[in-house]
């Protein structure tokens, strides 16, 4: 889901979001498959190195159940300060984005597994 404040604000607060999830994932148990994966992304967080930390975003994700949470572009992972960008790699920036991310995973309270 990529704009978890559009979805809170549109159902009328946390709880009725967190309600509505958990109907959807009844309604995919009672069609017959084995479960609902829910991914948040967290663009309002502090994953871009300029942006400023909504301290909101990460409690939304745990609130309202998701099972993870990502990014939308991952090369905001990547602090263009200390590189040759634009003229970098593309593995130089896939590299530096992904140690992002195995530190953003190891510092959640869910590790690599997620929020739930």
């Amino acid at each position: 889901m990529y704009d978890l404040a559009n979805f809170i604000d549109g159902l009328g607060g946390v709880g009725a979001a967190r309600d509505a999830i958990d109907w959807f994932r009844a309604r995919v148990l009672a069609a017959g498959f084995p479960g609902l994966h829910l991914d948040a992304v967290l663009w309002s967080s502090a994953v871009i190195p300029t942006s400023a930390e909504s301290p909101l975003v990460v409690d939304w994700v745990r609130a309202l159940g998701f099972d993870s949470g990502t990014s939308y572009v991952w090369v905001h992972h990547h602090d263009v300060g200390g590189s040759s960008f634009p003229e970098a790699s593309v593995a130089e920036l896939r590299e530096s984005a992904f140690a992002e991310y195995e530190r953003y995973a190891s510092s959640s309270s869910g590790g690599s597994r997620g929020f739930r």
